[in-house]
Parts: structure tokens; sequence; C-alpha cells
């Protein structure tokens, strides 16, 4: 532990740490802190479970260590307990998708000119022939995707003074579709090419009820805003749990503040009060996410690779054109945003030549992600 005070000791000062096993913390622990310098430094030595730290390992389970710093007594300025530090290290790392599983009833498929559908027991999922896109799905009886709506590249993030107000996704009027059969599974293989970025989609559909989305993003372009797939959602599944960093709005360049956990908001909780309109709502490193209704019911997203996502009730070009948040009419569904990557929030508005750093733009490199989709009943 190093004091980087300038002026006092860490004396009055609380360390707190806690296990944090799949998104649930565990009991949290406490020592004072000893009276270190302003400058100086020393290691101190955390009563850690081994054995938790074992099983958990043994079951594939991800693991961090939460650390607090908190004081002790009340200060003028804030009361006892006031956290003024906090870090999260990670000791081991989550592990990838299980298998998917094969049990249940038979798949059926269905081919027209126009579409293609694939149905099966709580699974009914619909793909436009021309472009690819999954343009209807119901998971256990409840429908995901509001009517009229599919998953689709999207490139726009809108920033106030971002001087880029390109809504356009570059992609081609029509893409390609195939799909097959095999060991009870149905896979549908898409692809779409595209000025921006061109992207390959594959849905595996189980007979248990689930869809697997391996979504594979080619940027052609320097100054993509984001590479995702958007698609529009039911608007009463506005209850979000979700696994990732939280519990505030956060972003690529802006996760010092924030710790991986499980949180629970609405669609309402994830607004935020800027004075002008822009994206908003982001949450990095999504390991899971819920969309439920009042009755508990809605559809569940486990993730592979780095996802992050927001869920609002409108799109980013609505966003950019309003005025006020006040005024902003909500669209008859839920937008939700799922990012390989989305630029980080640095922008030229204090002048020229400021702009966000290049560690944080889209690379113009292949990036891929895995969604697990299945319902909540």
């Amino acid at each position: 532990v190093r004091n980087a005070y300038a002026f006092r000791s860490l004396a009055g000062l609380n360390l707190g740490y806690q296990l944090v096993i799949d998104g649930y913390t565990q009991k949290m622990q406490s020592q004072p802190l000893p009276d270190v310098q302003a400058g100086d430094s020393i290691r101190l030595d955390l009563p850690l479970s081994k054995s938790a730290l074992k099983k958990a390992r043994k079951r594939g389970q991800e693991v961090q260590l939460n650390l607090f710093v908190t004081l002790d007594k009340a200060a003028t300025w804030a009361p006892a307990g006031h956290i003024v530090a906090q870090r999260q290290f990670q000791l081991a790392d989550r592990a990838p998708l299980p298998e998917i599983r094969t049990k249940g009833g038979k798949l059926s498929v269905e081919r027209t000119s126009d579409a293609v559908r694939v149905k099966g027991d709580g699974l009914d999922a619909t793909f436009d022939a021309k472009t690819g896109q999954m343009t209807a799905l119901t998971l256990g009886g409840r429908a995901v995707l509001a009517p009229g709506q599919s998953f689709v590249y999207t490139n726009q993030r809108y920033i106030e003074n971002d001087k880029f107000g390109k809504t356009t996704n570059g992609l081609d009027a029509t893409g390609s579709i195939q799909v097959d059969e095999r060991d009870g599974l149905v896979v549908v293989t898409t692809a779409r090419k595209g000025s921006l970025c061109s992207i390959d989609v594959t849905y595996t559909l189980s007979p248990a009820g689930t869809v697997d989305v391996d979504a594979r993003f080619a940027p052609h372009a320097e100054n993509l805003r984001r590479a995702a797939l958007m698609c529009c959602v039911d608007s009463s599944l506005n209850h979000v749990d979700y696994y990732a960093y939280g519990p505030w709005e956060n972003h690529v360049d802006r996760k010092d503040g924030v710790l991986v956990g499980r949180y629970s908001t609405t669609v309402e909780g994830m607004f935020e009060e800027y004075v002008k309109p822009q994206s908003m709502g982001n949450r990095e490193g999504l390991r899971s996410l819920r969309l439920t209704d009042a009755d508990g019911r809605g559809v569940q997203i486990d993730t592979e690779g780095d996802v992050s996502f927001s869920v609002l009730p409108w799109t980013d070009e609505d966003l950019m054109n309003a005025k006020h948040l006040w005024e902003m009419e909500p669209r008859p569904y839920l937008v939700l945003q799922l990012n390989a990557y989305m630029r980080g929030l640095g922008n030229a508005s204090c002048g020229q030549d400021v702009d966000t750093l290049p560690i944080y733009w889209v690379p113009n490199q292949p990036m891929s992600y895995k969604l697990r989709l299945s319902a909540v009943e």
C-alpha cells in the first residue's frame, strides 16, 4: 500500500477487503491501516480464504478482490466509513460459455423465398432471406424482439461536440444466409458486407431453447464510433439486471470509479441527466444481462469475449437530434446496444488536435464476441 497523500499519514483509515465470486460479493473484512507517512509504503498480507479461491477456480468461476480505504471516524467533510480509495484486482478469469445443450424436442425449419423460420419447444426465430438479419425471436413463449425489428450492425455513437453526425451503418442492401441442420442443432450462417464494417453472424439454435449469436466484425474505416449489434426489444422488458462494471455509466476510457459486480436497475435508471441528450447508459465488461417484465419473464444474455451494453427507449439518432431529455418521446420498443467496442468519450471540444486518445478508438481490425440467449421464466 503506497501513501500518495502529500501531508498526512494513513493512520485513521481502514482497509476493507472482500472476494467477489461470479459477481457475488462475499463477507467484507477490515483492518486499520498503520501509521504510514506521506510518500512511504508498506506491505500488508490479507488472510483470504485459500479454500474458497481453490474451489472457485476449480468450478471455473470468476474471482475478483475488492479493496476499499475508508475513514475510521467522521471528518468535517464526510461521515465515518466514507470511501476515499478503491481498487479491484482480478484473481481468476471467467470461463468460456459451456457447451450447447442439445437435449429437447426436434427443431423444425421452414424456408420461403422471403424468410427462414426455425421453431422448437419454446423457441421461434425468423430470419430475412435477403439480408440474413434475425427479424423475430420468441423464447419461452415470450416475444423478445419488438415487431418489425431485428439484429443489425450499427456504427452511431453521438457525443456532443464530437463533430461526427453520421447515422448510416454503411451495410449493403443484401447479404447471404445458409442454414444447416446437424446433431440436433440448427445453424444459420449469415454475412453482410458494408463500406464501414462487414459483419458475419452465426446463429446456433438449440432444442433446449437457447440461441447462440457468434458475431464477427471486420472494420474498413479508421473513425468508427461503434462496432455493435443493435436490436430493439419488447418495451415491457424494462427491468435490468446485469453482471458488468457498475453501478453507474462507464466507458472504455472511464472505468476507474466502477467495479465489476451484479447490479439491478431499470431502463429509466440508465438515463443520464445531461444538459444536451447524447449517447448514455453504457456499461463495460458485460458478463450477463437479464431484461425482464413486471412478472419476471424475459431474456437472459450471457457473453463470451469483450462486450459492453446499453438499453434505452431511444436510438442514438434520437439523442443526437434532441435538445432536451424532457422533450423526448420514447420509441415503442427498447434499443439494446451490444458493443464489441465503442469509441471513448474524449473529443475535440477543447480545440484542434484534442480528441479521443488513439488507444480508445474502435480498432481497425477484426473483433468478435459470442452471446447466448435464453428464456427467463
